[in-house]
Order: C-alpha cells, then sequence, then structure tokens
C-alpha cells in the first residue's frame, strides 16, 4: 500500500498577517490570550507591555502574571513593611499591593507568585 503525501499550503487572509513588535529584552513569562499585554523581568524589575500603551516599568523584582485586560500585574514584590519578598499586585491605580505571607518563610520568601486568573481575582504560588 502506498501512502501518498500532500503538502498542505494555508494562506492566510491579509487582514490575518502577522506583526512583531519588539518589546524590551528580558524575560516575558506570561501574556493574555489575545497577547495584547505581556508581563515580564527585565533590568528594571517587572515592566508590563501592552498593545495600545507599549512599555511600562513597574519596578520591584518580577513580573509573572498578567489579567485578561491587562489592567492588573501579578509579580515578587519586597514587602514595605516586613521587608520580606513575597507576592504583590500591581494596577496602575494602586501602584504594587502586598498579598503578605502566611507567617512563616523560606530564606528571605514568604511567598513566591506563579500567576494571575484572567479576572484579577486569584493569585498562585507558594507560601510558608
Amino acid at each position: 500500500m502506498k501512502t501518498l503525501l500532500l503538502p498542505l499550503v494555508l494562506a492566510a487572509p491579509a487582514a490575518a498577517q502577522a506583526t512583531f513588535t519588539v518589546v524590551q529584552s528580558g524575560s516575558f513569562p506570561t501574556a493574555n490570550a489575545d497577547a495584547s499585554a505581556i508581563v515580564g523581568t527585565d533590568s528594571q524589575g517587572a515592566f508590563l507591555w501592552t498593545a495600545t500603551g507599549g512599555y511600562t516599568p513597574l519596578g520591584e523584582q518580577s513580573g509573572v502574571g498578567v489579567s485578561e485586560d491587562g489592567q492588573s500585574v501579578l509579580g515578587q514584590i519586597t514587602d514595605p513593611v516586613t521587608g520580606e519578598n513575597v507576592a504583590g499586585i500591581w494596577t496602575a491605580a494602586t501602584g504594587w499591593q502586598s498579598l503578605g505571607g502566611f507567617g512563616s518563610s523560606c530564606g528571605s520568601d514568604a511567598t513566591n507568585p506563579y500567576e494571575l486568573s484572567g479576572d484579577a481575582q486569584t493569585a498562585v504560588g507558594l507560601g510558608w
């Protein structure tokens, strides 16, 4: 039995062509579903890049999660009260807000952020 293999060519309409934007150097751990908001970490700390607003440095240690609307960022920050490394949430209206810890730590880390839900109501990570 012989198998006939035919090449498959997909042609996207002109309106659906990909575009490329140089963001920055650094790490880019996550984006929202349509990639209109990207969060990452570069030499200045956490940053948010959006298709409408471009690059916004957020300071602190790292950015690891972004909400679906691109308005909230989850990252690792230094808690202003305890000095420990904790998960924090950033918005343009509030800046960084500590999510705190559970009363213990692993080294200088009380909590470590991993990801943020699309509606920014749930953050996941590690805590001690």
